[in-house]
């Protein structure tokens, strides 16, 4: 949406993939700008470019367009401001077709000037889940501590079990974080993943965009309206088992929320997270919160093992926090 002056960045880096043949769809959400001529300039140029042009309807509704009209065996998603490598599909591809669900793997954060802001520190590792209780540990210990990543740009994944289970995103208030749901419902749907050590996805960081505007506002609601999704989806399919994990997820969203905001921000949230959450908030998270101690020895070893990694993952994004800080400063 109203992207013209990266548009030709993006899209080349898409035509220019080693990987041939493959089928890319630009959906053009509603721009003002010149945004669609130059995405029917693509498609009248090369013949595997489809322009798709919607009335402007956000994110959530360009990219269920996307999945509506693609044909391929695999799908990515991809931002109209971002870019590339050209071995990204080939690479991932390969280890797809080695009987892996999804691949996920690095990013590096750029500015405008390509200058590398941060790399994502995800690790080489393959992840099984036949049974529900893998599954509910591979949510416990791996996707909710951030170890894959839940971003749309950091995921090759396979179009078949998109479109068997009819998955599609669903558009929150705040208008970002709205792959966290989706990949949270293609994960209860796959057997495994795969991640790939190496960075594919160059992510720009600029100050207009949704992203970047989003350290001026509170996540914790945006987080709290996917996780309300994902609770009623996994009641509607019997996936009862993972109430507890939402929980604490909740809980880690305000430790880094509270790392990242001011207290009052931080009572605001909590006060609207009561009203969602009553009955959770006083009988778990108040004791979490007003009796760490007795909370901790309540624990069990994997909470405790989360309650670790947590505390030094929220240490460590506050460095990373403030070095990006003085980078963007200074550069």
């Amino acid at each position: 949406y109203n992207l013209e002056q990266y548009i030709d960045k993006a899209v080349m880096s898409a035509l220019n993939q080693k990987y041939q043949p493959i089928e890319i769809i630009l959906v053009d959400d509603g721009s003002t700008d010149s945004s669609p001529e130059i995405c029917d300039k693509y498609e009248l140029h090369y013949c595997n470019v489809t322009a798709e042009h919607i009335k402007h309807g956000g994110v959530c509704v360009a990219r269920n367009h996307g999945l509506k009209v693609s044909k391929g065996e695999y799908i990515y998603f991809m931002d109209g401001d971002d870019y590339i490598k050209d071995d990204l599909i080939e690479d991932n591809i390969h280890i797809m077709k080695k009987g892996y669900d999804s691949v996920a793997f690095n990013y590096l954060e750029v500015n405008t000037k390509g200058r590398v802001l941060y790399k994502s520190p995800f690790p080489e590792a393959e992840y099984r889940f036949t049974l529900e209780k893998e599954r509910y540990d591979h949510f416990f210990k791996v996707f909710f501590q951030n170890k894959v990543g839940w971003m749309a740009c950091n995921r090759l994944l396979s179009a078949h079990i998109i479109k068997k289970n009819h998955l599609r995103f669903v558009q929150n208030e705040r208008n970002y974080g709205e792959d966290l749901l989706f990949m949270l419902e293609y994960t209860l749907h796959s057997n495994n993943v795969y991640c790939n050590k190496k960075p594919y996805y160059y992510y720009l960081q600029r100050s207009n965009s949704t992203m970047g505007k989003r350290g001026k506002e509170c996540y914790l609601d945006t987080a709290l309206s996917n996780i309300s999704c994902f609770q009623r989806y996994c009641r509607e399919k019997q996936f009862l088992c993972l109430d507890k994990t939402i929980y604490l997820f909740v809980l880690y969203i305000i430790l880094v929320e509270i790392c990242n905001r001011n207290q009052r921000e931080i009572k605001a949230g909590i006060i609207s997270l009561k009203k969602g959450y009553r009955k959770y908030m006083y009988h778990h998270l108040g004791v979490c919160l007003l009796h760490p101690v007795k909370a901790y020895h309540a624990m069990g070893k994997p909470q405790k093992e989360m309650t670790h990694n947590l505390l030094f993952s929220i240490i460590s994004a506050e460095l990373e926090r403030v070095k990006n800080s003085w980078v963007k400063r200074h550069f």
